[in-house]
C-alpha cells in the first residue's frame, strides 16, 4: 500500500508538471491555453447523437418523431 501511494504521489506531481510545462509553452496564445485546460478537466465537445428510442415498446428511429417524443417528454416534466 506504501508503494502504491508513492506512485500515485509521483504520477500527479509528474502530470502537473507536464501541464505547467504546457502552459508555459502556450503563454499568451487564448485559445491554444483554452485547449489545454479543457485536456487538464477532460471537457470534451463530443456529443451524444440519439439514433432510436423504445417508446411504449415501440422502436422509434425517424429523427423528426424522436425530437417529438422528447418535446412531449420535457415539456409535461
Amino acid at each position: 500500500m506504501i508503494i502504491r501511494n508513492k506512485l500515485n504521489s509521483v504520477i500527479r506531481k509528474s502530470e502537473k508538471e507536464c501541464y505547467v510545462q504546457k502552459l508555459d509553452i502556450v503563454k499568451g496564445n487564448l485559445a491554444k491555453t483554452w485547449k489545454v485546460l479543457n485536456a487538464v478537466t477532460s471537457r470534451h465537445t463530443q456529443s451524444s447523437v440519439v439514433d432510436e428510442i423504445v417508446y411504449n415498446n415501440s422502436i422509434i428511429k425517424d429523427p423528426k418523431q424522436i425530437a417529438n417524443k422528447f418535446n412531449d417528454f420535457f415539456v409535461n416534466v
